[in-house]
């Protein structure tokens, strides 16, 4: 069993109840939830559009981290979620591979533990709430850290 680390994320339509579905989904076809952060309403990160929802998730699988990508983006796709060029855009939904254990992987289309978690205070605050003392398997900085020293100001604000 492998212990992955989720980044949910979304902003357009009633996300809360989008993501309680999506997990469901995520149990069904990819493996258990263990943990979850609360629900935090951030600020959107790369360009202009309405707050988002970001939450995140462990879950127990079986799968391999390929595996797992592909059910994942088929998850995203069933919640209407369109990928329009390289930019970044409104969403229902996005799932992001956060951390695959300590595994570190470089291939075309799948970067563990994710490229821009350490620019990204959406992701921190989070993964902090659940794994303050988990170090980075290529910085070797805790999350904790990484989170003091992140460059974004973007608002992060925790529901629940």
């Amino acid at each position: 069993m492998l212990q992955v680390d989720v980044l949910l994320g979304g902003n357009v339509g009633n996300t809360p109840e989008i993501f309680r579905k999506a997990k469901m989904q995520m149990v069904e076809k990819a493996g258990g939830v263990t943990e979850e952060s609360s629900l935090y309403r951030t600020e959107a990160w790369g360009f202009d559009s309405d707050l988002f929802f970001n939450q995140v998730i462990t879950l127990e699988t079986t799968l391999l981290p390929q595996e797992l990508l592909q059910r994942l983006l088929s998850i995203e796709t069933s919640f209407g979620r369109e990928r329009k060029g390289s930019g970044y855009s409104a969403r229902t939904l996005d799932l992001d591979i956060l951390f695959v254990e300590d595994q570190v992987i470089n291939e075309p289309d799948l970067i563990v533990p994710h490229p821009r978690m350490a620019e990204r205070r959406f992701v921190l605050e989070p993964l902090n709430e659940l794994y303050p003392n988990r170090n980075h398997p290529v910085t070797g900085k805790p999350i904790s850290q990484m989170l003091l020293e992140c460059p974004d100001s973007s608002g992060v604000e925790k529901l629940s």
